[in-house]
């Protein structure tokens, strides 16, 4: 049997596999976040698989065998996950419903808007008068540079 890569199956099965590692990084991620800290070697086995399942350049089989070790038969546990959830995110129906509970074809967003004056160049006029830019003059030392450093900057290596 030839080694197979997931770039190597057709598009359906390419989907398929897709899915399924998808959702069995999910199961590893959740496991690691409820495993115990003091746990090290369970916490290392699962971020070992995690980044087993997350190399591209890894083998088909080699990806499905820590998919059956870490989750036993994920398929099956796939299958019962979906049959569980009461309907998919692209299934579900939105309905706006008006005051007496009947259905509205042509509904409108209305957004508030801001309350808006007659003149507004007035409130940056007043905006300047409040403003007092001679409160505070900066420190005399703040632009100044310190030239009496006792150091000077040297590389930490020899130059051969």
């Amino acid at each position: 049997m030839s080694e197979l890569k997931p770039s190597d199956l057709d598009m359906e099965q390419q989907a398929k596999f897709d899915k399924e590692l998808a959702w069995c990084i999910r199961k590893l991620y959740s496991k690691l976040e409820h495993e115990k800290k003091d746990n090290d070697k369970k916490i290392n086995e699962i971020i070992k698989s995690i980044n087993t399942l997350k190399n591209p350049s890894e083998l088909l089989i080699k990806k499905r065998q820590v998919m059956f070790k870490m989750l036993g038969d994920y398929r099956a546990k796939m299958k019962a996950e979906e049959s569980k959830k009461p309907l998919a995110k692209d299934e579900m129906k939105v309905k706006f419903l008006n005051d007496e509970g009947q259905e509205l074809k042509n509904s409108k967003y209305i957004k508030k808007s801001h309350h808006k004056t007659d003149e507004p160049h007035k409130n940056v006029e007043t905006n300047l008068k409040n403003l007092n830019l001679n409160d505070k003059k900066p420190e005399e030392n703040y632009f100044k540079m310190e030239s009496d450093k006792t150091t000077d900057f040297k590389f930490n290596f020899e130059v051969e």
